[in-house]
């Protein structure tokens, strides 16, 4: 079955015949979900990812996992129906919709403005495919979403010649009915032994809850990407005057980040601080850890500068402890 074309009737004594309009199944509802993401590269490296699925309205798709573009990984994927996705035009097509007996396909569009991007390894050289080629695949069942992906595509960007190849099945729990819906991704389970060895000691923690999220400086259109990052983020907090600090958010520059920094004041309100610098570039982070309640409250200031062009993000999260 394929798109389906609808008659509309119009006032007056004439009907024309509208647009073919891309219909998915009904099973799919508007909100935003969480998104679990197996898979495997061209070079058949398998990778485990969080993410978020955003269906603003029955005939939207946008699939946001890592950032492609800004901090290539294996697994990264931004593959959406259309442009609204990203702050554009829901007429500015990017994947058809199309019915196969139980299940919705998705198939990339090949589009000189798309915004759909993968990646197959990661590295500040790493090709950011557009898919051309293959299907987004899956079922919906109330608030349950499982399917696959499979995809091929071409760098536009760097022009390199490989194509790139993108393997994966999904699960996505929808977690509310409001698709600008602020989420904190489930827990990487690779968060707390991929930690990048330090010397901070204290409690380990990971976000719950990303309460808010505001951008004070920088590109309004990163704001998605930074949320997935304080999402992922695993917390050292030694809460104590003078106790380690550390922040570690995924997908980030690793001669950035993580941030370690120290802990000050007194139970049950901290103040925590820290800075790193690399080449043309440093990050500081600032803020206060809230232990008074049920859960521990983390509010930080994280700014970025490189090259002189400044990032500066300002968040407030829900922690819960990690086993070390």
């Amino acid at each position: 079955m394929g798109a389906a074309t609808i008659l509309l009737l119009l006032d007056g004594d004439d009907a024309e015949e509208a647009a073919p309009v891309q219909t998915p199944r009904a099973g799919l509802g508007a909100g935003t979900y969480t998104v679990i993401l197996e898979g495997s590269v061209a070079n058949g490296s398998p990778f485990t990812r969080q993410g978020e699925l955003r269906v603003r309205r029955p005939s939207d798709w946008c699939l946001r996992v890592g950032n492609p573009a800004g901090a290539p990984a294996p697994g990264a994927i931004w593959f959406a129906s259309d442009a609204s996705c990203f702050d554009g035009s829901a007429d500015d097509v990017f994947a058809e919709w199309a019915t196969d007996g139980e299940q919705t396909v998705l198939t990339p569009v090949n589009h000189a403005r798309s915004m759909n991007l993968f990646n197959a390894v990661s590295g500040v050289t790493a090709a950011a495919y557009t898919p051309d080629r293959g299907e987004v695949r899956f079922q919906a069942d109330g608030a349950q979403v499982t399917g696959t992906i499979n995809l091929q595509g071409v760098d536009l960007m760097g022009g390199t010649a490989e194509r790139g190849v993108f393997t994966a099945k999904f699960e996505a729990a929808q977690i509310s009915d409001d698709p600008e819906a602020l989420i904190s991704s489930p827990e990487d389970p690779a968060a707390t032994s991929e930690l990048t060895p330090s010397d901070a000691t204290g409690a380990r923690y990971s976000v719950k809850t990303v309460i808010s999220l505001d951008q004070l400086q920088g590109d309004p259109g990163n704001l998605d990407a930074a949320r997935a990052r304080i999402a992922g983020a695993i917390f050292v907090i030694d809460a104590r005057d003078g106790g380690d600090f550390l922040y570690a958010p995924p997908d980030s520059r690793d001669d950035l980040f993580p941030v370690e920094g120290t802990v000050s004041g007194a139970e049950p309100a901290y103040v925590v601080s820290g800075d790193r610098a690399a080449d043309q570039a440093k990050v500081a982070v600032g803020g206060a850890v809230d232990l008074s309640g049920a859960e521990p409250v983390i509010h930080l200031t994280v700014t970025t500068t490189a090259f002189s062009k400044v990032t500066s993000y300002e968040f407030r999260a829900v922690l819960r402890p990690v086993s070390s």
